[in-house]
């Protein structure tokens, strides 16, 4: 049986792993790199080692703090980290496969008709400006 990664060889993986990315240019405002830093702040704080019922708990804790959009980010980018570990051989399993169903899913935004009215309305209203023929090109070629 494979033992646990400690809180102490985890925030050490994650700067590892970090390092690489950012030597391999993946710039520190790279979302998956935003995401890591947000987990190694987790695995600080919460002294989150590679248990994935400890990390199911991180992601539910900060779903008050992110948007959902940012908490899927965030998993995501413990997957990419968990991924990375098993292909290094720091570890036989991931430390997270799959979230469990709906714990990262984003909220699907109503869908936003643009009427021949609304379309109208624009036209006269930025009839004279440099925009005018922007809008007419756009909606004639279904920009």
């Amino acid at each position: 049986m494979e033992r646990d990664v400690t809180s102490a060889e985890m925030l050490s993986r994650l700067n590892q792993f970090i390092k690489e990315r950012e030597s391999e240019g993946a710039i520190g405002n790279n979302t998956t790199n935003w995401g890591l830093v947000k987990f190694r702040e987790g695995v600080v704080e919460n002294e989150i080692n590679g248990d994935k019922d400890e990390i199911i708990d991180y992601i539910k804790s900060i779903k008050s703090r992110y948007k959902p959009s940012s908490v899927n980010r965030i998993a995501n980018s413990i997957k990419v980290f968990s991924n990375w570990l098993k292909k290094r051989g720091y570890k036989e399993d991931d430390l997270i496969e799959k979230f469990p169903h709906k714990l990262v899913s984003v909220p699907k935004k109503p869908i936003v008709t643009f009427t021949n009215e609304d379309y109208e309305r624009l036209k006269l209203a930025a009839e004279g400006t440099s925009l005018y023929y922007l809008i007419v090109a756009g909606w004639n070629t279904g920009m």
